[in-house]
């Protein structure tokens, strides 16, 4: 079993990606996570590319449950809201 903490699952996928490739702040940008919801990760989803997962039948928990990006919500509870988002 694999344990993260918060600020290592913010450092990994915000920090240092922003530090590395020196990205600009983006306001009105987060996102909202369960961190107490437990989920099974399935074979498959639709929204990845790839179709299949080497986790699949993995217990997890933390789900994410919204994404707002520039101030337009991008996706909540499973359900993508907008299909195409530009870089600025």
């Amino acid at each position: 079993m694999y344990m993260f903490f918060v600020q290592d699952i913010v450092d990994r996928l915000y920090t240092n990606p922003k530090r590395i490739f020196s990205l600009p702040d983006q306001k009105n940008t987060y996102i909202e996570v369960d961190l107490d919801e437990e989920w099974v990760i399935p074979a498959e989803t639709k929204y990845c590319r790839s179709k299949w997962t080497p986790f699949t039948g993995h217990n997890v928990r933390g789900c994410v449950r919204k994404v707002v990006l520039r101030g337009q919500v991008a996706y909540i509870d499973g359900q993508v809201w907008c299909h195409f988002i530009f870089f600025v």
